[in-house]
């Protein structure tokens, strides 16, 4: 569908709806005002009409015919956008689609792609990215030479973890060096989570510089929005981020960069590096499952919650299955059980290959590694990744790396999806 939006300062917006013959004209049920700080943009106006979901339509262009530094309430946008939704569902059932038709919207939708994805292109400069989980470990990552961190997500019982300040204290520290860091939020949030998100992220507002989000839910963006809807922020692995839809979708909403899914094949992972500002989980832990039952409280430190005796900080611990492989736990700051894959996942061998896919970012997830661990990973991808992007003549080998990293984790890794997938 096609959409205008028009009018002047002192007067109520229209917003005209075309979805083939059919037209909707609606008016926004405030008076636009002069913008004493945001005023309307196509851009904006574009992220929260093309907002779709689950309906039959999609945004294909936006015509803006309003004064300069004109502002109007994101509620009276989104209400217009419903409103016009519902009339043209009202309106007649929608035409059946024939195999015909059929094709030729996926190639009008692939056009479309390959045209935002053009308009996106740029030159991205190559990054090996560190996810740490504390500050100790974040001072070895600098001092390993790592060039983009992140910081945060879940908060380990096993781990000092970062505080609010802490995560203050990071960024200041990044940004004297020159270093790209950004705030990994939490993959799950409960109700008490998410207000105490909501009131952080409200004092952090209000930091002499605001930090860059790295978003795991939906839920987070709409927090983050709530505070300021344009927050900079990227997109973690755990957004499940599968297809160009899924790719586009987000950075048409403004994320600065995307993480693809740990689960894509090879294949499928070279036809996204053509986006921009895409990030390859390439080392860490995988996580397989979170469940808010904690096994090591229940079976040795009583129960969940107030009678917990803290077993889960004292030593590591594992689930043993019936080939006796030990996967490794971790109970977060609510006692949910976080249970890891038993071999790491490991790209370093991959790393040529994924470079001549034109991925620039690579990640790696130490968020249980202590900084020897941290400063010797880094190390090896930091001079890998750089030789391959520097182009030089002598061919980079992983024999030597890939030992180094054996003599780390005898267990062993695993490529993960890499060559296998999930389709």
């Amino acid at each position: 569908m096609n959409m205008r939006i028009s009018g002047h300062v002192g007067d109520k917006l229209c917003l005209e709806v075309m979805e083939g013959e059919r037209r909707v004209t609606l008016y926004s049920a405030s008076i636009a005002q002069k913008a004493l700080k945001r005023p309307l943009t196509r851009d904006y106006a574009f992220q929260q009409l093309g907002r779709l979901g689950t309906t039959p339509f999609w945004l294909d262009k936006l015509e803006l015919e309003i004064d300069e530094g004109i502002m109007l309430p994101v509620s009276d946008i989104n209400e217009m956008r419903r409103l016009a939704v519902e009339e043209l569902l009202r309106e007649k059932p929608r035409q059946k689609v024939n195999q015909q038709m059929y094709r030729q919207r996926i190639e009008r939708w692939k056009q479309r792609q390959a045209e935002e994805r053009a308009s996106l292109m740029g030159h991205a400069f190559p990054q090996i990215s560190v996810a740490v989980s504390d500050e100790e470990t974040l001072q070895a990552a600098l001092k390993a030479g790592a060039n983009r961190v992140l910081i945060g997500g879940e908060h380990w019982r096993s781990r000092r973890g970062f505080s609010l300040e802490g995560i203050r204290r990071g960024f200041e520290i990044c940004r004297k060096q020159g270093i790209d860091c950004a705030w990994r939020l939490p993959r799950i949030l409960n109700q008490a989570q998410s207000t105490s998100l909501l009131s952080d992220l409200k004092i952090a507002a209000g930091w002499e510089k605001k930090p860059k989000l790295m978003i795991a839910n939906l839920g987070e963006l709409e927090i983050m929005r709530s505070v300021d809807a344009n927050w900079p922020f990227e997109v973690d692995y755990s957004l499940n981020v599968f297809n160009e839809a899924s790719l586009a979708y987000f950075l048409r909403m403004g994320a600065k960069k995307v993480t693809l899914s740990p689960e894509l094949h090879h294949e499928q992972l070279a036809h996204l590096a053509k986006w921009p500002e895409v990030e390859l989980l390439a080392f860490g832990d995988l996580e397989m499952m979170v469940s808010e039952y904690c096994p090591v409280g229940a079976t040795l430190g009583g129960k969940k919650g107030e009678h917990c005796t803290g077993t889960c900080v004292s030593e590591p611990h594992y689930l043993r299955d019936r080939m006796r492989y030990d996967f490794p736990v971790e109970t977060d700051q609510e006692c949910r059980m976080h249970l890891f894959n038993v071999k790491i996942l490991n790209l370093y061998e991959e790393l040529a290959q994924i470079r001549r896919m034109g991925v620039s970012t690579v990640r790696l997830q130490l968020t249980r590694q202590n900084p020897q661990q941290v400063r010797q990973i880094i190390r090896l991808f930091v001079e890998a990744w750089d030789t391959l992007n520097e182009g030089k003549k002598v061919s980079w080998t992983s024999e030597e790396g890939m030992a180094e990293l054996i003599s780390l984790f005898p267990e062993g890794f695993t490529k993960g999806h890499f060559f296998r997938g999930v389709l």
